[in-house]
């Protein structure tokens, strides 16, 4: 869970408004077409509030009407799994508590159903969002970590870190349907608006493997960088995000042809990255410099920014809309949430 790794340097940052060609140390070096890179630009992040957690605070999750922040608290196992909190106070509002420990949150798009990967146990489980507790558990083996649902809600994917597979449960009987196939320590899962393409990113493999919808082999795979570990969706389906652990960087690709679009710089060894529902803002935890990074998807730029007194950010999330994003950030070895902003102009 808290391995270091090896980091070659970081490329430069060039202007957002200039193409250059796509020498890629961190891929397999194959010549590709020109590519979009962000420039470092305001707006700079303040801290706007703070509160405890649980032990090793793994991940941090929004509740679909941006009201909620849960927090899947991985370092005591048995006792304090998860806590929920007020978005605008960071008032500890709930809990959830259960045998083994929390990683990972992911929600039904109505709000009333969340799901957290349980890592000891092997399982998953279903849990109510307003009476914060556990409807239903299936054990899909092998510690799993992300969950993602499929664009209709009927499936719900699982990455199993030790085993090579990610599991997909049918979400009305919470049964499991199929494993997928792949390389070592798959960690982030990411579909297609349509659900016929699921995207996984097998870490220590350096590969993103593509599958058609109910196959368990791949359809094809691609190397977007080395030790590639979070994937996201762009709402529209037209990007899909990556980062890299071993440069510093958020990438994304054309889902339909796999081609490198864009690189962005962030602080060092990302983990977690999350888009804002409208896909204009896209946030990086920055791991072994405790940062945050903001990066505007539109404008094409971002923020590195240290957040004061934490060590080793893990998890982030980030609520958009009309006002200025507001950006949820969990602190390892700290025990502890902050809320930031972008300081006003």
């Amino acid at each position: 869970m808290r391995a270091r790794l090896a980091f070659v340097p970081a490329l430069v940052v060039l202007s957002a408004a200039l193409l250059v060609p796509a020498a890629d140390p961190c891929a397999a070096g194959a010549q590709r077409p020109a590519v979009a890179r962000t420039e470092r630009a305001r707006p700079r992040l303040r801290v706007v509030g703070r509160a405890r957690t649980g032990i090793q605070p793994k991940s941090v999750a929004l509740s679909p009407d941006g009201r909620r922040v849960w927090v899947a608290n991985f370092g005591r196992p048995d006792r304090e799994n998860v806590f929920v909190y007020d978005a605008e106070s960071l008032e500890r509002v709930g809990s959830v508590e259960f045998p083994g420990n929390a990683v990972e949150l992911a929600f039904r798009s109505d709000g009333s159903t969340a799901y957290v990967s349980n890592f000891r146990e092997h399982a998953i489980h279903e849990l109510d969002a307003e009476t914060f507790t556990v409807r239903r558990t299936a054990v899909v083996g092998g510690h799993p970590k992300v969950i993602t649902l499929s664009p209709s809600e009927r499936r719900i994917y699982v990455a199993n870190w030790a085993t090579e597979r990610v599991t997909e449960l049918d979400a009305e009987t919470f049964e499991v349907r199929r494993r997928l196939r792949t390389g070592q320590h798959p960690r982030g899962v990411a579909l297609s608006p349509d659900g016929q393409r699921v995207f996984v990113a097998a870490m220590y493999a350096h590969v993103i493997h593509v599958f058609d919808r109910g196959a368990e082999t791949e359809r094809t795979r691609f190397t977007p960088c080395n030790y590639p570990r979070h994937l996201l969706m762009a709402p529209d389906g037209a990007r899909l995000y990556a980062s890299c652990s071993c440069c510093r960087q958020v990438r994304w690709f054309d889902p339909a042809t796999l081609r490198l679009l864009g690189i962005a710089q962030t602080g060092e060894n990302p983990r977690t990255i999350a888009l804002s529902a409208d896909g204009r803002w896209l946030v990086a935890a920055g791991f072994d410099d405790s940062t945050v990074t903001l990066v505007d998807t539109v404008a094409l730029t971002h923020q590195v920014f240290p957040v004061p007194g934490a060590n080793q950010i893990v998890g982030v999330a980030v609520r958009g809309g009309d006002g200025p994003p507001r950006i949820f950030a969990t602190s390892w070895m700290t025990g502890e949430l902050y809320a930031l902003e972008p300081e006003p102009e």
